[in-house]
């Protein structure tokens, strides 16, 4: 699967002027400068669960965005999810 993390917290960091420290200092040290680092720089990164979820914190794009970008697509959207966000 293509890394498509690493470009977007790359362009959340530099549209709101955060280094890689300081993203750890925010994240208290759960995204690590080496870990933003591979992630930004790695065409194949597949972060930990754990790891994604401190990302899509900061990346700043809706949840069922992230998802279709990564070939999750509505099919695989819940029928209470679409309820909860009043889609059919």
């Amino acid at each position: 699967m293509e890394n498509i993390f690493g470009p977007k917290l790359k362009a959340y960091r530099t549209k709101n002027g955060v280094s890689q420290f300081e993203l750890a200092v925010k994240t208290k040290g759960k995204l690590s400068t080496s870990t933003t680092s591979t992630a930004e720089t790695e065409s194949k990164y597949d972060p930990r669960l754990s790891t994604f979820i401190e990302m899509y914190r900061y990346i700043d794009v809706p949840f069922d965005e992230l998802l279709e970008e990564m070939g999750y697509g509505k099919e695989y959207q819940s029928s209470s999810y679409k309820k909860q966000r009043g889609k059919d």
